[in-house]
């Protein structure tokens, strides 16, 4: 195997730059949709047919919910069967049917 195939591309100063600051927008926009989701104005089953949700890994979607903390949504993933790394777009439709159907109970 090569050594080229590792390496990093050379990029100019400009074009790290223009990566940053579109990697840092792409956080903002994705953060903005998680506050969507807290404020409940977005649920779990419209986040997961929204294009814009599906880069965002399952686990953090999942705890953006009220009521959800990590504690279950890893066990509400664990339950569906969900890698703990997978993305929102990866979710099989069994799978989102699943945490759709199986909110995890309050205490109350």
């Amino acid at each position: 195997m090569s050594d080229s195939a590792n390496k990093l591309p050379v990029m100019t100063d400009e074009q790290r730059r223009e990566n940053l600051e579109k990697a840092t927008a792409v956080r903002k926009e994705r953060k903005a949709l998680l506050d969507l989701v807290r404020q409940g104005s977005v649920t779990f089953e419209q986040a997961s047919a929204d294009p814009k949700y599906w880069r965002i890994p399952v686990v953090r979607l999942l705890i953006a919910v009220p009521g959800i903390g990590k504690a279950k949504a890893t066990q509400l993933m664990a339950q569906a069967g969900i890698a703990p790394n997978r993305r929102v777009k990866g979710l099989g439709c069994r799978q989102r049917d699943y945490i759709i159907d199986h909110p995890p109970a309050s205490k109350g």
